[in-house]
């Protein structure tokens, strides 16, 4: 019994003075991982088909978490970056911002087109129900994708004709359909080819992380 008792006290004493194992802090490549593998998944939403509603959003939530996570240029940790890694961030920082501008003029495009057809339809002499809906859903469907292509164009162009053959339409109505119709078939939005350089962007980090090892 003696034996006994001994034994568990030398287990209750050795168990007593025991130290957790402590855990390992997590360094800034860690924590540029983390933030990378977050917006990888929310860029995997971002589709070539829609990219006309779902990519500046992607592109704020991306640039305000690199600002919150200080790896933005003027974060509290971007200095104690390696230059690679500075550069590659910098790099997805003025795409993302140069396309969130693109994506807006484009909007600006859409949105003129759209309050022209409003002011039409407020006149006296209104455009059919026929033909603005055509033109309307044809500049929708067209920007979408934030391409714009040649038979697209074809489509727009029509619509826009019916519209403002209209007998009585305000001329100053015709003449903004006429030039927002124009300035729109020759933008672009943000597309595939646009998404690519983002993606681009985003393994260039992950390259510069992967040699950081």
């Amino acid at each position: 019994m003696r034996r006994i008792a001994v034994a568990v006290a030398v287990v209750l004493f050795c168990g007593a003075g025991a130290v957790p194992a402590a855990t390992k802090a997590q360094t800034v490549p860690d924590m540029v991982k983390d933030w990378l593998a977050l917006a990888g998944k929310d860029f995997k939403r971002v589709k070539t088909t829609d990219t006309f509603v779902t990519f500046s959003p992607f592109a704020s939530r991306t640039l305000n978490t690199m600002e919150a996570a200080g790896i933005d240029s003027g974060g509290h940790v971007f200095s104690s970056l390696s230059v690679d890694l500075q550069n590659a961030l910098t790099k997805l920082v003025t795409d993302l911002n140069t396309l969130k501008d693109k994506q807006s003029n484009f909007s600006k495009l859409v949105t003129n087109v759209e309050d022209d057809l409003r002011d039409a339809a407020r006149t006296g002499t209104p455009p059919t129900i026929e033909v603005s809906t055509v033109l309307a859903y044809g500049v929708y469907n067209a920007a979408f994708d934030g391409i714009i292509d040649d038979k697209e164009k074809a489509a727009i162009t029509a619509a826009n004709t019916a519209v403002v053959a209209t007998a009585g339409l305000d001329p100053k109505i015709v003449s903004a359909l006429n030039s927002d119709v124009s300035s729109l078939v020759a933008g672009s939005g943000v597309n595939k080819l646009d998404l690519t350089t983002i993606k681009n962007d985003l393994a260039g980090i992950a390259a510069v992380l992967k040699l950081m090892k």
